[in-house]
């Protein structure tokens, strides 16, 4: 199996997992009805990742943004890095696309993805989770239907020469933890927002998976919790990744993309405030 191949596997078994592919209830499982979702896909610019895992990103943001969602999902997005020389964390153009769209929008998505997430170099070209996690959290404001935010990243957090984080780099780098940890992932689950990390390149899955375990929980229909977990894309012929939903394999999780009727995760994910 190729590398591409790879990651389109675990992404599928991802977004069935978080609901993506999931109905509202079990009565319209029965309908066939898929639920409609409010989704920020956040993708890794920075220097840290190779060219070729900034392309597999594109694909992966490719996939998820036009992939099996309800069409009347709102789907965003937008890259991400660090401040440097003039440059925003956050890159000021996002790919939108909006509840009811077409085939001509649909095109416009993939094209704007292409062109504008691209690969930073020299100054403003770090990772910063905290401007990246905050954006996804600020995009997603829908409180009827499930919000996620998937972050595709080597997970990597590198704030070290951003003096707006303090006075030397290891001061940096700990108050960009600190504010993750007390304020950033504490939004998020007072938010009622997924984290679903994606890992590309050398990972650092320890930081990912906090990410995933910060943010919204979740709920299947028949009452059952859920955390979202982090995934790598390395690790495609594992689980799923739902904790205590009905596990769909990543397997299961492809099929669902040629057959619609097969849906993985039958039972909605839901969010709910814990």
């Amino acid at each position: 199996m190729t590398r591409a191949s790879s990651a389109r596997v675990v992404l599928l078994a991802v977004i069935a997992c978080a609901g993506v592919f999931a109905v509202a209830s079990p009565a319209a499982a029965e309908e066939g009805e898929v639920q409609p979702i409010d989704l920020a896909v956040a993708v890794d610019e920075s220097g840290s990742l190779s060219p070729a895992d900034i392309a597999q990103e594109k694909a992966a943001a490719a996939i998820i943004a036009l992939g099996e969602l309800s069409p009347q999902s709102r789907i965003t997005v937008f890259g991400f890095a660090s401040r440097g020389s003039g440059k925003a964390a956050i890159e000021s153009d996002r790919c939108v696309l909006s509840p009811g769209a077409g085939a001509a929008d649909r095109e416009t998505m993939s094209q704007c993805i292409q062109q504008h997430i691209n690969r930073r170099e020299g100054d403003g070209s770090d990772t910063d989770f905290v401007a990246a996690l905050e954006q996804g959290i600020s995009v997603l404001t829908d409180n009827d239907r499930p919000k996620l935010l998937m972050l595709l990243t080597d997970g990597q957090l590198d704030v070290r020469k951003d003096s707006d984080y303090g006075p030397d780099a290891d001061a940096r780098q700990q108050h960009a933890i600190e504010l993750l940890r007390q304020h950033v992932l504490p939004t998020a689950k007072q938010r009622d927002v997924q984290v679903w990390p994606l890992g590309f390149g050398s990972v650092d899955q320890g930081m990912l998976q906090e990410f995933a375990a910060g943010g919204g929980r979740a709920e299947c229909a028949d009452g059952k919790e859920f955390t979202p977990e982090a995934r790598i894309v390395q690790d495609a012929g594992g689980r799923g990744c739902c904790r205590r939903c009905r596990r769909p394999s990543p397997r299961a999780a492809a099929s669902a993309t040629r057959s619609p009727t097969r849906r993985p995760c039958a039972r909605a994910a839901t969010s709910r405030s814990r």
